[in-house]
């Protein structure tokens, strides 16, 4: 029994490693199309596979997941999408028509300096206090700073601060970041939202 078990899991890992690493270039029938995307084939086989080569973090892609966007932007420059990552770290990468024509670079997006992620979140916090200059924000204890595979970075932390009666509360603070700066932060007094601001 034990044979048979190692003999399927070995089977199922070959499988796995076929379907996932063998192929070095994803063609038309790897894609589901429809009359939307149709007209942009040539395009969107392109970019995904420049996408696959470029960007170190999408080793693990889903060519059958590009598709147009609808948000983004327009008739003559079209922009396509496609979905990397494994699990629960999924995202999407952009890319337009001009984008593949003029071969641009489609490399993984940069993160923002952790440190600058940190004081970015902290000046976030103080600017949403009564009193500055009682915040207390832990850069220790209840810090936690990840990184994320489409660019963006998230800082989870804590601090004090007294509020309009002279008296100290504390709270716990969740910032999303960009290479760009801040985008969103979230600010909680125990179990009770007292903030959600987004910049985009």
């Amino acid at each position: 029994m034990n044979i048979k078990v190692k003999m399927l899991t070995l089977l199922c890992s070959t499988m796995f490693a076929v379907s996932t690493f063998a192929k070095a270039e994803f063609t038309e029938s790897d894609f589901y199309w429809d009359s939307k995307i149709s007209p942009y084939k040539e395009i969107i086989i392109k970019g995904v596979n420049k996408v696959h080569r470029e960007n170190s973090k999408c080793k693990d892609i889903d060519p059958s997941s590009a598709y147009i966007s609808g948000s983004k932007g327009t008739k003559a420059n079209p922009v396509f999408y496609v979905t990397c990552g494994k699990d629960f770290d999924v995202f999407n990468v952009f890319f337009s028509k001009s984008d593949v024509e003029n071969d641009k670079e489609m490399k993984a997006a940069s993160h923002i300096n952790k440190n600058t992620a940190v004081d970015l979140c902290e000046s976030y916090a103080k600017s949403h206090t009564v009193h500055p200059s009682t915040l207390n924000f832990s850069k220790f204890y209840d810090l936690s700073v990840n990184e994320h595979a489409n660019g963006r970075t998230t800082v989870v932390s804590s601090f004090s601060a007294k509020n309009s009666y002279n008296l100290e509360l504390k709270y716990n603070i969740k910032c999303l970041l960009d290479a760009k700066g801040l985008i969103e932060a979230d600010i909680l007094e125990r179990n009770k939202k007292i903030i959600f601001e987004s910049f985009t």
